[in-house]
């Protein structure tokens, strides 16, 4: 039963999430439920990414007029003097404030129970803005501006953590008052940098910002099924089923049936990519063909077979609504290998920022070919083939091929072996892990893993090719 009152109260949430309000939520809200349900299933997506071009000069993702930005600086505003100083135990970690920031995103991911594709985009939001503004700080401080690093790196942070957090802004806003006056109470700056350094990170973040308001990732729409059975009372009522889809294809699935996740994220505009890149993916085999035959008995052996090891696998790599997500598993990695070698603030800004729009646009690839293709989840297969089966973990709700974990972890692990080439191998066995996981967790066929791992590949190869700050971008290139 399709449980259309879940749903339309999900739609209402959508709608105060994305900050409807006053007559132009009445006017919403008073749309008949008939043309409720045919707008939502207008602008189908498909597989037109509309990528950012690569500015040049410096390599910044989303700042293209440094000098600009530098002489459209507010004036200055209050010195304040600061605050007492907090225990030392309270400003450990500041020697490292890339990190700070990005374990407080993690957290918030987690405690918001951001999306995977939603999480990736705000990790790549905050990180191209770290990015940009120690380019933009080196050119201020040469202007002779004297500016307090960690004032300015908050100026980043908190703004662009608000927007993407917004309920959960006071964590944002707690952090900054401690790393506001670090650099004061530590011996390196004066309250006239604070100020300075504040401001000039508050004009970065307005750019960011900025940039997002527009990038298409704001439209909060989910998917629709076409075919409902019932009249709108019944709709109403909660009363009403889901049409049979063609065989192979998606729709709703079990326990809770909840509708498909932003089919247009696969228009959400690419970040540091030309814009006369593309990315391919071949259609899936047809659901009858002797090729997918083959997909359903593998995947069938597969879950008759399953190990502990393979349930563990699982569950770590499964990275839903609730957890860091993909890409907060492949952060902690990042982070941790920053640390081992040493990384400074500059190095380590400029590999999380590359890894960070990476996963970004491998999700929107990747979710541009799932709506294209449409293809249905083993669930729902193995639903009429054995009746007490269930996944290890539950399945996403959007279409099956290619798989999102397999397509980022190459991409990911192809930007972190170009920083550490030393890691390479185990790198590529974490993506292959990442990507096999969705096939024991009973939620991939095999081949939305293999074609997914090829898409990520080439993905991340083509970040390294146009964009790597390393001196060696090869190092990074994992080759079959």
């Amino acid at each position: 039963m399709f449980d259309f009152k879940k749903q339309r109260n999900i739609l209402f949430r959508i709608f105060a999430r994305n900050k409807f309000s006053g007559s132009r939520a009445r006017v919403i809200l008073l749309i008949p439920v008939s043309l409720l349900i045919a707008s939502m299933l207008l602008g189908a997506c498909g597989s037109d990414v509309k990528p950012t071009e690569v500015s040049a000069g410096p390599h910044t993702w989303l700042i293209n007029d440094i000098p600009g930005l530098l002489k459209q600086l507010p004036p200055a505003g209050t010195v304040f003097l600061p605050p007492p100083s907090p225990e030392p135990d309270q400003l450990k970690g500041w020697d490292h404030p890339a990190d700070r920031w990005l374990d407080l995103e993690l957290d918030l991911i987690k405690n918001q129970q951001s999306s995977p594709i939603r999480a990736s985009r705000g990790l790549a939001l905050l990180m191209a803005g770290f990015n940009d503004g120690l380019i933009v700080e080196n050119l201020a401080r040469q202007q002779g501006l004297a500016v307090s690093e960690n004032a300015f790196l908050a100026g980043i942070a908190e703004p662009i953590i608000i927007y993407c957090h917004p309920v959960l802004s006071n964590f944002a806003e707690n952090q900054t008052k401690l790393a506001t006056w670090v650099d004061v109470w530590q011996g390196r700056s004066q309250p006239a940098d604070v100020e300075a350094g504040f401001r000039l990170g508050k004009a970065v973040s307005d750019k960011i910002i900025a940039y997002a308001r527009e990038d298409g990732a704001d439209q909060g729409r989910t998917y629709l099924p076409l075919d409902l059975i019932g009249s709108p009372a019944e709709i109403m009522q909660g009363q009403a089923k889901l049409k049979p889809v063609a065989p192979g294809k998606w729709q709703p699935t079990a326990p809770d049936f909840d509708l498909g996740l932003q089919p247009d994220w696969g228009k959400v505009k690419l970040i540091g990519v030309k814009v006369d890149t593309n990315f391919n993916l071949a259609p899936p085999p047809a659901w009858d063909s002797p090729e997918f035959d083959h997909e359903r008995e593998l995947f069938r052996q597969s879950q008759l077979n399953l190990s502990p090891e393979d349930r563990q696998l699982a569950v770590y790599w499964a990275g839903g609504a609730g957890t860091v997500t993909p890409a907060g598993l492949w952060f902690q990695k990042a982070e941790s290998l920053a640390r081992r070698d040493n990384f400074n603030l500059v190095r380590t800004v400029e590999m999380y920022s590359l890894l960070a729009v990476t996963m970004h646009n491998a999700l929107c690839v990747d979710w541009s070919f799932k709506y294209q293709y449409m293809e249905a989840r083993p669930i729902q297969w193995m639903s009429t083939v054995d009746k007490n089966w269930q996944p290890v973990v539950k399945t996403p709700a959007f279409p099956s091929y290619p798989s999102g974990h397999a397509t980022v972890s190459p991409a990911a692990a192809i930007v972190l072996s170009g920083f550490f080439p030393g890691d390479t191998q185990q790198l590529q066995q974490s993506a292959q892990e990442a990507a096999h996981s969705r096939l024991v967790g009973g939620i991939h066929w095999d081949i939305d893993n293999k074609r997914g791992f090829e898409l990520g590949t080439v993905i991340g190869n083509e970040m390294l090719k146009q964009n790597s700050p390393l001196t060696n971008a090869s190092a990074g290139v994992i080759r079959k």
